[in-house]
């Protein structure tokens, strides 16, 4: 079977877009699986020159997916030490030269993370307020849980045979689907509503469905939990992004 990567290469050499994504995707898991910090490196590269040449249009949105995926990867693999040059030695061993006290680096404002220079930015859907996003932040997340999506929409019930039920909470209310570094949470802010949190191990699929008003569901336990109302896009962005992050295919 032919090395993802390497096939990724040859596509996008080739003028091969689509194809050349979908290989940085299969890629991506095993790498993290693996810990290869080198080939994530290179999947992040190589996503990094393809989304321009995608245009406007799910293929570019699949692809910044792909990388906020693929950052999230290394973030939990962690930053390696760089190793010092060949013979090169540590300056508190050189004679007759006080190893200098270190400046102590300012406290972060109380709640915020350090944030590196190439994290991608959250994605935020049509008809989300930045007023609900901090809301979020200080409701629905864990301490250091991080925001990489926010959508809106309406969370709703599920059906005895797995559709599409009534909403959770009273209408008036703006409902969003939150997805962050750890899982997926359905956030219902209407009376009667509340968060409903989940872990990516416990995600087994999440689906686009629908053709004008489009929903997601998001499969827990055999269960469909169902959000609707979200624009197209938002919808499709959504599950690829829950299905990156929680090592799914589509």
């Amino acid at each position: 079977m032919d090395d993802p990567l390497a096939l990724a290469e040859r596509r996008l050499a080739a003028g091969e877009l689509r194809p050349a994504l979908d290989a940085l995707k299969e890629a991506r898991a095993p790498a993290y699986a693996a810990g290869d910090r080198a080939t994530l490196e290179r999947i992040r590269e190589l996503a990094e020159e393809l989304q321009p040449k995608l245009g406007v249009g799910r293929s570019e949105r699949s692809c910044a997916v792909l990388l906020v995926a693929v950052h999230e990867s290394l973030a939990l693999l962690g930053d390696a030490a760089p190793e010092p040059p060949s013979g090169c030695q540590p300056l508190s061993s050189a004679p007759g030269v006080p190893e200098p006290n270190p400046e102590p680096e300012p406290e972060p404002p109380s709640g915020s993370q350090p944030l590196s220079p190439d994290e991608p930015e959250p994605y935020v859907g049509e008809g989300v307020q930045a007023a609900h996003v901090e809301e979020a932040a200080g409701r629905v997340l864990e301490p250091g849980e991080r925001l990489l999506g926010i959508f809106h929409g309406v969370v709703r019930t599920t059906k005895g045979g797995g559709g599409r039920g009534a909403p959770v909470s009273d209408a008036g209310l703006d409902d969003y689907l939150v997805v962050t570094d750890r899982g997926v949470v359905l956030w219902a802010r209407g009376e009667g509503g509340g968060a409903e949190g989940y872990r990516y191990a416990e995600v087994t699929g999440a689906e686009p469905v629908g053709v004008f008003g489009r929903s997601v569901w998001v499969e827990v336990g055999g269960t469909r939990r169902w959000f609707s109302g979200m624009r197209r896009a938002d919808a499709e962005t959504a599950a690829d992004l829950i299905r990156e992050l929680a090592g799914l295919r589509p």
